[in-house]
């Protein structure tokens, strides 16, 4: 059975823990190599980033993608920026903005493991679903 992203990234974590960066080159190359040997070089990008994640849990740190139909201006950007922070405290929220034209209105604040949909689509659901049960 061959270890998953997540596993390969845990042991990556745990062996360049307190190494010096000499060290933790020699172990990214040894580790591309063991991984290139297996033919399983296609998951480095993937563990990559399961190590990003790692790190940031551990500097308490979420990265969150706010949706929005159209660019929005500064002040708008601050208000995402203050419900973020509510939607996930105790976290420092790195905000990032992706526009998708296909939205009416609102906004979609997305994590790797939670969705919000603040969207004017998303609230005509729940209203016309309201209705419909009275």
């Amino acid at each position: 059975m061959r270890p998953t992203v997540s596993q390969y990234a845990r042991s990556l974590e745990e062996l360049s823990q307190g190494a010096t960066g000499e060290v933790v080159s020699v172990i990214a190359k040894n580790f591309a190599g063991f991984l290139r040997r297996r033919g399983e070089e296609k998951k480095l990008p993937a563990i990559l980033k399961q190590l990003q994640k790692i790190e940031a849990e551990k500097e308490g740190r979420i990265a969150v993608t706010a949706i929005l139909a159209h660019s929005a201006d500064e002040a708008t950007k601050k208000k995402l920026s203050l419900r973020a922070e509510r939607l996930f405290p105790k976290k420092k929220v790195e905000l990032s903005y992706t526009i998708d034209g296909e939205m009416i209105g609102g906004v979609v604040f997305r994590t790797d493991e939670v969705l919000y949909d603040a969207t004017l689509l998303n609230e005509i659901s729940l209203l016309k679903k309201s209705l419909l049960k009275a």
